[in-house]
């Protein structure tokens, strides 16, 4: 019981490793694109803003059955 839990911690601190190596890779690649692509810190996005756009649920309502 206590190999397997050595495993697994050592196992856990492997994949933590690994993946802060992936993030801070993929934070890199956002800031060299974003600045290169856009010029500015606009947050990567590449879409122009649309004016007054909202977001929002609506319910369809048949005004025939009332």
């Amino acid at each position: 019981l206590i190999d397997v839990k050595q495993k697994m911690e050592s196992l856990t601190n492997e994949f933590h490793t690994i993946s802060a190596k992936i993030y801070s890779q993929a934070a890199a690649q956002r800031t060299a694109g974003g600045s290169e692509a856009q010029g500015s810190d606009s947050g990567g996005s590449t879409e122009a803003p649309r004016g007054n756009v909202v977001d929002a649920d609506y319910e369809v309502v048949d005004d025939e059955t009332k």
